[in-house]
């Protein structure tokens, strides 16, 4: 897979900045269920607790799902490993 690279005058034509761009992208994909928390917080450039905040604000709930358990359980391995 290659990296998505978005030319800087269409995300001028949307009058966000970088990172509120990927927060639109990164909410949006995440509201549709096409990424986990941590897969959205991870384009957003955000730390999940965060994301979760910008999710918080414009009301969205965090839907915690099996796979969001199961990549916590994966970062909790990976830490104690640390």
């Amino acid at each position: 897979m290659h990296d998505v690279i978005i030319p800087a005058n269409i995300v001028k034509a949307t009058n966000l900045n970088e990172q509120e761009f990927l927060l639109k992208v990164a909410i949006d994909l995440y509201v549709e269920e096409r990424l986990t928390l941590e897969q959205a917080s991870e384009l957003a450039q955000l730390h999940r607790l965060d994301f979760q905040q910008a999710l918080s604000s414009r009301g969205i709930p965090v839907n915690f799902d099996i796979v969001d358990f199961q990549e916590d359980l994966q970062t909790l391995k990976t830490l104690s490993r640390s």
